[in-house]
């Protein structure tokens, strides 16, 4: 496999990309919530949804972790690990 020399072409659509990407967690950072491991259960708070994007959506005993939002929370009339129970 040859590598090549990246184009200014190149560079303006990883910019565009970056933006799109940057515009998208702006949109999304509003929901809040946690991240929670389907495996073993455990839950962090999301965070900045843009630092996902950029490095990789957080994992947990291998798996990636799935994002509970705060209205997803707040509708469930049980807690977080009551509902983790319940679960398959």
């Amino acid at each position: 496999m040859t590598s090549r020399t990246p184009t200014t072409g190149d560079e303006d659509v990883l910019a565009l990309f970056q933006a799109t990407l940057q515009n998208i967690a702006n949109e999304l950072n509003p929901f809040g919530g946690i991240l929670r491991c389907s495996r073993c259960g455990i839950e962090g708070k999301v965070g900045d949804v843009s630092l996902h994007f950029r490095d990789g959506w957080p994992t947990h005993c291998g798996y990636t972790m799935t994002w509970v939002t705060q209205l997803q929370l707040d509708e469930a009339s049980v807690s977080p690990v009551e509902l983790r129970e319940t679960q398959p």
